[in-house]
């Protein structure tokens, strides 16, 4: 199991501002800066090793229905349906993502939930790639 994410998280603002998470944030943020502590691309994860040590014993669980994570993480991960429709939040992290891979390789019942509310970009700038 994932203890934290920080690319899927909820916060309560007020414990926010009174605990002076972005100060924090920002000061391991600045410290990786100048002395590389733990990466300096995205690739090494900028944001998730800040958010591990400022949150770290500092949470709490959510169902994991609000996160129903790794569905783009390997071709052919499935979920069970019933599970899939029942989820709050679906979190495509790793290489298979619906918009940008042949439907086949995605979980077709993740793939239809995702279709149901895809919005299409109305500048055009960005367009499925699949």
């Amino acid at each position: 199991t994932c203890g934290f994410n920080a690319g899927v998280y909820v916060t309560n603002i007020y414990a926010w501002v009174n605990a002076r998470v972005t100060k924090q944030l920002e000061y391991w943020t600045r410290l990786n800066q100048k002395e590389i502590l733990y990466g300096v691309n995205s690739a090494s994860g900028v944001t998730q090793p800040p958010m591990l040590l400022v949150f770290h014993n500092r949470y709490s669980a959510i169902d994991s229905l609000w996160h129903v994570r790794h569905l783009g993480g390997r071709q052919g991960l499935r979920y069970d349906k019933d599970y899939l429709q029942q989820a709050r939040l679906l979190h495509w992290n790793g290489n298979y993502k619906p918009w940008n891979m042949p439907l086949e390789s995605v979980n077709p019942i993740a793939i239809k939930m995702w279709e149901k509310y895809y919005v299409p970009d109305p500048t055009g700038t960005f367009t499925l790639s699949r």
